[in-house]
């Protein structure tokens, strides 16, 4: 028999005992409060108010024609 003798059996049950025991759950389950999450601002971190006062150049390529634009701003007009 494969457990035949003494030392054999003290071997197979300490590789069982090791095995068990890296298998198990050993962990307590502990309650800890979770911080909660400090209110976010309801503003922007940038300003979304448009400019009174800008120019740009817009360029739109498609099919391999280009259009170019100029587009800008100064108050009302």
């Amino acid at each position: 028999m494969l457990l035949s003798t003494p030392r054999k059996s003290l071997l197979f049950a300490a590789l069982c005992a090791g095995l068990f025991t890296a298998c198990g759950t050993s962990q307590t389950n502990v309650n800890t409060e979770v911080s909660p999450i400090p209110d976010l601002k309801d503003e922007f971190p940038f300003s979304v108010k448009e400019r009174e006062i800008y120019q740009a150049n817009v360029v739109v390529t498609s099919n391999g024609a280009e259009d170019r634009f100029f587009v800008a701003r100064k108050g009302d007009k």
